[in-house]
């Protein structure tokens, strides 16, 4: 898991994790909202998550997101990076963004 470094956060329990990729947990501070960024369908990065994190399948991940967001229980859906590199380049770009990396393509900070 990678932050933007304008983020305040530090260190996540994986329950604070679940709840920030659930969208229960929407703002890091109150000014500063989270931004996930997710693989595209496909990446391994992506099946990890939905595996371990969200413990659901790419159609109800998809449903899950489609629901929050009609019932106004979050405000975005997770933005989908089809690329790495689109990946971190958003991440870099966006303060408050998390992103889950493979950690055999980490770049030096």
């Amino acid at each position: 898991m990678v932050v933007n470094a304008d983020t305040p956060v530090t260190d996540l329990s994986l329950s604070e994790v679940r709840k920030v990729l659930l969208g229960e947990r929407q703002y890091w501070s109150s000014k500063l909202p989270v931004v996930l960024l997710i693989r595209a369908p496909a990446a391994r990065e992506r099946d990890v998550v939905l595996r371990v994190i969200y413990q659901m399948s790419e159609a109800q991940f998809k449903q899950y997101w489609v629901a929050k967001i009609f019932s106004g229980g979050s405000r975005d859906a997770a933005q989908d990076c089809v690329f790495e590199r689109m990946q971190y380049e958003l991440l870099t770009a966006l303060p408050g963004s998390i992103a889950f990396v493979d950690s055999r393509n980490m770049r030096a900070a």
